[in-house]
């Protein structure tokens, strides 16, 4: 720890002469040195430098003063260090350092006593209170230590030094006030209620109104912003006030607040429960610990009925001090203190707030789930597909149904009955599924015209050069010159017959595409089609297309912007807006219509080969932005358009409230199939939410050992962030339309909580209040009530855990429950519906 202080740089072996006193009085308050506690106590205690408790800003007077970390007192009649010592260690204070002066003798011991607050003390009121209340627990001590403009000499015997030990104002006023009902109980209330006159500050049924920073859950800003009569430490660091005396106390913010209910204390939490749960209330019974932290423990005892005697059970030194700290914490109603700013070694591993959300995780139903037969699902399942497929006005009909209820076959089923009637589009995620899919239908005597996959199409054909310019073309954004590249290649290569029979036929495919009775297409394939091809066909999209969209975020540096700038990349009606991102404050969001650049603009962009391998197109082309100062990046979100025309959509992951706020202006009809019971069994296990923080601070490589002792199945399929399964295809982002597992018990490891500048990209576009943040609160979905990380706002909130429950449900889904009679285990503290909720700790990481 450092301190800034005015020291003098003249070293004395004795006491200064009077001519050289006014030197240096003159001189000590040009420079304020920083320096470490140990040095400062080397300089002045062994090297004789003169120094001031306080910061001036010029003369050594009280106009000048600045702030003050420094406190000194002197000793100088009758009473030793060893006394000194004895009682600072009664009533738990710590000096930083002591030290002889020069006018010491063994007939007549004179020594000074520093004291280091833990931050500057920026007014004269707090530093004076402080002071005092010095004085009054040591009387013994010389009263002219008081005066802030003091100077104080050094001295050459340095006795002891602390460059840890600190002291504050609570600490303090806490230590003063069990010292006077040491001394003189009855006369106690006077005495005190004398102190606070003295130092003009408000005393409440027999305490100082000195406090930290969460009185009655109200943060200590709101506090200053509700009264007049309250003063903070320190405008920055400080999380102490103190409340002076202008008015009656009965108005003082420190009582509890007028209609406010006394909080209900929490039952049934035993000492097992906490030495099981908390890994610092274990040390706190078997070790010592710190001040802080034994201060964070208080403050979530004070909550636990019969955590008084909890409390008073573990290790405590300095009894009398933490019995007079109980009852000030009991008093001003304070809330338990965050484990992160207590100081709590385990807060990364456990990563609860308090102790008190630690030993009372609970997640509840909030309504009974009930169940219809398979059989009755289904055919309500084929019921809606035929009603929206027979529907004449054009519209977006969401079909909300299960994973396993037969999706896949119903459609086909009904595409084989009616494709003569007119022509059927279908649309799903992934290339992998598209091939099945097709395969159904061909089994079903269906003319089926597949769309080619670029990269699926030229690895086939090994053409590995071609492919990754094309890949490289789409992905920047230049996807409209693949054709003109492909025509080229053909032009200038020599292919044999099959490979050129190929890339023409995908030239012509949107010839063949206009001309086919039945056609199988991806999302991302669908998404770039004119409405008008797309508009002559009965459309069913299998899986959750609007999550297909919202995975378009991306970002771009603050440097290959202006470069950008620089090579007049971006078109100039651009550049105002572009310029004002750069100069936006941090966490900035703008949204705005996407802008289609014109094909001269992309070549123009193209070009610029130094931006060949800037995302500068998509930027462009964005529909909400969001600046990252910190990073110097922007984030931004593709928002591609659901085409105006007649859709069925079907998947077990879709939310109508959104749909509704993306396709504004399109009718967006709902439909429900009823929840079949699941054959198999979801065990959920919510100890821990394994995000990607949590997994990467534990350590992916202990989670697996330790789950490998304890899961029953032989199995060991898993799916889980791609990080961690490079060597698979199955991950979060990547499990629709796989059915490597199906039937076979499944680990799912982690809850897939996304960056939060998607959930604000996605939600400002949407015109969501975006600028809410995540904070851990009581929640719930459509099936618990739970504590999670999440956003205050409803909006916001539907929209992150869209995000999660598509995934985990999609995850959990590989293993089709619904129709098999395996396993899936859930690590991930979102509940899950049908899922077997396990809440016991199941990594032992204490």
């Amino acid at each position: 720890m450092k301190v800034s202080i005015h020291l003098h740089n003249q070293k004395y072996r004795s006491k200064p002469k009077k001519s050289e006193i006014g030197k240096i009085s003159n001189e000590i308050t040009d420079k304020i040195k920083e320096i470490d506690i140990e040095r400062f106590a080397q300089e002045v205690g062994k090297k004789g430098r003169t120094f001031t408790t306080s910061i001036f800003n010029g003369r050594r007077v009280k106009e000048n003063f600045v702030s003050q970390q420094v406190f000194c007192l002197d000793f100088d009649k009758g009473f030793t260090i060893d006394e000194f010592m004895e009682r600072a260690k009664q009533y738990d204070i710590h000096p930083s350092m002591i030290y002889n002066t020069f006018s010491n003798t063994k007939e007549s011991p004179r020594f000074r006593v520093v004291f280091i607050n833990d931050c500057e003390i920026q007014n004269e009121e707090a530093a004076f209170a402080l002071m005092y209340m010095l004085l009054e627990i040591f009387p013994e001590s010389d009263k002219s230590c008081k005066d802030i403009t003091r100077m104080f000499f050094g001295g050459n015997d340095l006795k002891f030094v602390d460059s840890n030990a600190t002291i504050n104002l609570v600490d303090i006023s806490l230590s003063l006030q069990a010292y006077l009902k040491s001394r003189d109980k009855k006369n106690y209330r006077r005495k005190i209620e004398q102190i606070g006159r003295k130092m003009q500050v408000q005393v409440n049924n027999g305490k100082l109104c000195i406090h930290a920073e969460v009185l009655s859950g109200i943060k200590s800003e709101e506090l200053l912003a509700m009264t007049s009569n309250m003063i903070r430490v320190n405008a920055t660091e400080s999380s102490l006030f103190y409340v002076i005396e202008k008015e009656s106390h009965n108005h003082s913010m420190c009582r509890r607040q007028n209609g406010e209910k006394k909080r209900k204390k929490v039952r049934g939490i035993s000492e097992k429960i906490l030495l099981k749960k908390c890994p610092l209330f274990k040390d706190f019974y078997e070790k010592n610990i710190t001040h802080e932290q034994k201060f964070l423990i208080a403050t979530n005892l004070l909550s636990i009925s019969g955590g008084e005697n909890l409390f008073f059970a573990g290790n405590i030194n300095h009894v009398e001090k933490w019995k007079e700290n109980w009852e000030y914490l009991k008093q001003y109603h304070y809330v338990p203190q965050h484990c992160k700013n207590g100081n709590c070694p385990y807060y990364e591993k456990c990563r609860s707030p308090t102790i008190l959300d630690k030993v009372t995780e609970k997640i509840s139903k909030n309504r009974i789930e009930g169940y219809c037969e398979i059989e009755e699902a289904e055919k309500i399942l084929r019921s809606y597909l035929l009603q929206s497929v027979q529907a004449r006005e054009k519209g977006i009909y969401l079909i909300s149904a299960q994973t396993a209820l037969g999706k896949t076959s119903t459609y086909c089923n009904i595409v084989k009955e009616n494709y003569e009637k007119k022509p059927f589009m279908i649309v799903v995620p992934t290339t992998k599924l598209q091939r099945e899919v097709g395969e159904e239908l061909e089994r079903l005597n269906v003319p089926v015209f597949m769309t080619e996959n670029i990269y699926y199409l030229l690895s086939e054909i090994h053409l590995d050069d071609l492919k990754d310019m094309a890949m490289y073309l789409y992905r920047m954004g230049f996807g409209y010159k693949v054709k003109s590249v492909i025509r080229d290649y053909i032009s200038n290569t020599k292919l044999d017959d099959i490979q050129e029979r190929r890339l023409r036929e995908y030239l012509k495919s949107k010839e063949r595409l206009e001309d086919s009775r039945c056609v199988v297409t991806t999302h991302a394939m669908f998404l770039s089609f004119q409405s008008e091809i797309i508009s002559r066909y009965e459309v069913v999209i299998d899986e959750d297309i609007l999550m297909s969209i919202f995975k378009n975020t991306s970002t771009i540096s603050f440097g290959d912007i202006e470069l950008a700038l620089e090579k007049e990349a971006i078109p100039k009606e651009e550049r105002g807006f572009v310029k004002r991102l750069l100069n936006a404050s941090d966490s900035r969001i703008e949204v705005r219509k996407s802008l289609e650049l014109r094909i001269s603009q992309l070549d123009k962009i193209y070009e610029k080969e130094m931006l060949r391998n800037v995302p500068l197109v998509n930027f462009l082309q964005a529909a909400s932005y969001q600046v990252d100062v910190s990073k110097k990046q922007v984030n931004f979100f593709n928002a591609r358009q659901i085409p105006d025309v007649k859709m069925t959509i079907v998947s077990a992951t879709l939310n109508e409230e959104l749909y509704k706020n993306y396709c504004k202006g399109q009718k967006i009809c709902f439909m429900k199939v009823p929840v079949a019971k699941y054959k198999g069994k979801l065990l959920q296990y919510t100890a821990h939410s394994l995000s990607r923080s949590n997994l990467e601070d534990i350590g992916y490589k202990k989670i697996k050992e330790k789950l490998d002792k304890f899961i029953e199945s032989k199995e060991k399929n898993i799916i889980t962030f791609k990080k961690y399964k490079e060597d698979s295809e199955i991950y979060y982002g990547k499990s629709e339309g796989y059915n490597e597992y199906k039937g076979k018990d499944l680990i799912v490891i982690g809850t897939p909580h996304n960056v939060p500048f998607v959930y604000h990209l996605i939600g400002a576009y949407l015109g969501y209040r975006a600028e809410d943040t995540l904070c851990l609160r009581m929640t719930e979905n459509d099936t618990y009530s739970f504590k999670f990380m999440t956003f205050k706002n409803d909006k916001m909130r539907n929209l992150q855990f869209y995000f999660i429950e598509s995934e985990l449900e999609q995850a959990i889904g590989r293993a089709r429950l619904l129709r098999y009679d395996c396993r899936v285990y859930l690590f991930s503290n979102y509940p899950c519906r049908q899922a077997d909720i396990i809440e016991d700790e199941y990594l032992d990481l204490a």
